[in-house]
C-alpha cells in the first residue's frame, strides 16, 4: 500500500508540475496575442493611401480656390470700374465749368 501512496503523490507532484507548465506557457501565448492584436489595431488606425479620397480633396480644394480667384479678381475690377466712373465723372464737371468760364 505504501508503493501506491508514493506512486499517486508523484504523480500528483509530476502533475502539479506540467500544470504549472501549462499555465507559464498559457500566459505567453496570451502576451504574444496581446501584441498581434495592438499591432493590427495600429496598422487598422494608420491612415490608408486612398486614391479616391485625394483625388476628390484636390478637385473640391481647386475648386474653392478658384472660387476664391474669382471672388477677388470680380471685386477689384468692380474697384476700378467705379474709381474709373468717378474720376470721369469730375472730368466731366471740370469740363462743363471751364464750359461756363
Amino acid at each position: 500500500m505504501k508503493a501506491r501512496i508514493d506512486t499517486i503523490e508523484q504523480r500528483y507532484v509530476h502533475l502539479d508540475t506540467r500544470i504549472t507548465v501549462f499555465e507559464r506557457t498559457l500566459n505567453t501565448q496570451s502576451e504574444k496575442l496581446d501584441r498581434v492584436v495592438d499591432a493590427v489595431t495600429r496598422h487598422s488606425a494608420a491612415p490608408q493611401f486612398d486614391p479616391g479620397r485625394i483625388l476628390t480633396f484636390v478637385m473640391q480644394a481647386t475648386i474653392l480656390f478658384g472660387l476664391v480667384t474669382s471672388g477677388i479678381v470680380y471685386v477689384a475690377s468692380n474697384v476700378a470700374e467705379a474709381r474709373l466712373a468717378v474720376i470721369e465723372s469730375k472730368i466731366q464737371v471740370l469740363m462743363h465749368k471751364g464750359d461756363k468760364l
